[in-house]
């Protein structure tokens, strides 16, 4: 689970985003410890309507969101959240303009590097393991067993094969 060994890296992590973030470019986006786009950034999962798919190998949306309602809406129907969108929601920490993107980064990430490496990896610890002790780690393993099952079944097969005979994309159906 590549999902979960990205969330379990021991160091600190900063996503620094503009543009799609869609599909599993979500997951890279939001499960970093911190995330910071630019106000051109958009994020979608576009699975569930688009490829017949009840969310990634690891599903971390029930997790980003915090907040089943908005979780649901947004899987259920490929929603493209803007970056003032995903600001609101709490999805990402910081919006600036594309052309302050990277000195914004630049600058947290040299904020963050004044710790102790040790005391930042034993910080990044804690964080992961309050985020398993609230079922976070048993969910991305599940959500995977359930992928696998789910991608097999004959309604989806078919959704998808007509998807692609029809030439569409599962951004397109949204």
């Amino acid at each position: 689970w590549p999902t979960l060994r990205f969330f379990e890296f021991p160091k600190p992590m900063i996503a620094q985003v503009h543009g799609y973030a869609l599909g599993g470019g979500t997951y890279w986006a939001l499960l970093p410890d911190i995330t910071i786009c630019s106000d051109d950034a958009f994020f979608q999962m576009p699975l569930v309507q688009g490829l017949g798919f009840p969310g990634g190998e690891t599903m971390i949306e029930p997790w980003t969101f915090m907040n089943r309602k908005r979780a649901a809406e947004y899987l259920y129907t490929a929603q493209t959240l803007t970056a003032e969108q995903a600001l609101e929601m709490g999805l990402v920490n910081r919006v600036v303009s594309r052309d302050a993107l990277d000195a914004a980064v630049d600058e947290l990430a040299a904020r963050i590097a004044r710790a102790p490496l040790s005391t930042l990896m034993g910080t990044k610890s804690l964080l992961v393991r309050a985020w398993e002790l609230m079922g976070m780690r048993q969910h991305l393993q599940m959500s995977a067993d359930v992928m696998s099952v789910m991608e097999q079944t004959d309604d989806a097969q078919e959704f998808r094969a007509r998807l692609f005979a029809q030439g569409q994309k599962p951004r397109d159906v949204t």
